[in-house]
């Protein structure tokens, strides 16, 4: 069982503002950076990740991986 602590998306009103496009590889490494933030905010040090059966780890969830890790991230 699991439960959401945080969340961002490119649809909240600050970042719509902010990013050209909401639905390219350079949105979901902001998205990655803000939800870094969010829980270095809460003390969370680490969070899980895992693709769905046929998912690739490449382009945008690459790049929102990648945020994560940059910014200190510890992944399961």
């Amino acid at each position: 069982m699991s439960t959401t602590v945080i969340a961002a998306s490119s649809q909240e009103k600050l970042l719509r503002g902010e990013l050209p496009n909401t639905v390219d590889v350079a949105a979901a490494a902001k998205i990655g950076q803000i939800l870094a933030e969010r829980m270095k905010l809460k003390e969370i040090p680490a969070v899980a990740f895992e693709l769905e059966r046929g998912e690739r780890y490449h382009g945008k969830w690459k790049a929102l991986v990648d945020s994560l890790r940059d910014s200190g991230v510890k992944l399961i």
